[in-house]
């Protein structure tokens, strides 16, 4: 039975969280380390960029600065994810580990069908969106729009996810929502006009769902992290031991912060 990495620290500054991902990310590629799961907060809210996304055009800049809140670019694509009621997930390995599959959609399959059934021993009924559903207009939001095997409950959202892959390994990003107070959106993201505000935020909330309104009273951050983790040993036929970084990846999260995650050429292209 194959032995994988669970890493679950407290929380973390953004720039930490993301420099400690893309870490893992290369020890990974590298064939320095096993498959890495590593559950996590932050220690402030925060909202995470897709890599390609422009945050001029996104965010209020002004206005989250005045709020204090967070703003990073992850390495990953996607659209923009608010972090605060929620659980965040990175998945890591090198493309050598057949039990992720091939492509990213394997591996996006292979990596949802983990959280089901971890979701599914707390008693909430998951669906996997078999193609993607994107909406009419565009929008900056992730809970707008599912890709490929995202998980769905009663039709709506509850974990959007975004992956980057290289010739030799690939990282996954993720979001469970806990609760959503979608009143935020409409402050901290720019909209073309207020009539597309408006539909963009009346569209979210018909598409997304948190986990409270599944699941009343929501379990403990221990019982939902312990749930997904033996949901994933069932669902690759592995076992996870919990582990810190290793040395060569905690010397790189400091490199990772000064020439990315800390530096506002980089979060706010």
């Amino acid at each position: 039975m194959q032995i994988w990495r669970l890493i679950d620290r407290g929380p973390e500054s953004p720039e930490v969280n993301m420099a400690i991902d893309e870490a893992i990310a290369l020890s990974g590629r590298e064939g320095s380390s096993p498959p890495t799961l590593r559950l996590y907060q932050w220690s402030r809210p925060t909202i995470s960029l897709g890599y390609f996304q422009k945050a001029q055009d996104t965010l209020n800049l002004d206005f989250c600065s005045e709020k204090g809140i967070g703003i990073i670019r992850r390495l990953t694509g996607g659209r923009a994810v608010y972090h605060e009621q929620e659980l965040t997930y990175s998945m890591a390995a090198s493309n050598g580990t057949e039990l992720f599959g091939k492509n990213l959609k394997e591996t996006f399959l292979k990596i949802g069908e983990g959280f089901q059934k971890g979701l599914e021993k707390l008693g909430v009924n998951i669906s996997l969106w078999e193609e993607p559903v994107i909406e009419g207009r565009r929008s900056p939001l992730c809970f707008s729009s599912s890709s490929w095997y995202e998980l769905s409950v009663q039709g709506k959202k509850l974990m959007g996810s975004a992956q980057r892959r290289w010739s030799n390994g690939f990282l996954q990003h993720g979001s469970l929502l806990f609760q959503d107070d979608p009143t935020i959106y409409s402050t901290f993201f720019r909209f073309s006009s207020e009539q597309n505000r408006a539909k963009i935020l009346s569209d979210y909330q018909n598409k997304a769902i948190p986990l409270k309104q599944i699941l009343s009273p929501l379990p403990s951050l221990k019982k939902l992290k312990d749930s997904i983790c033996s949901g994933f040993e069932e669902a690759f036929s592995i076992r996870f031991q919990q582990e810190d970084l290793l040395p060569h990846e905690k010397d790189l999260v400091p490199k990772l912060i000064q020439e990315r995650y800390g530096n506002n050429e980089w979060n706010l292209r």
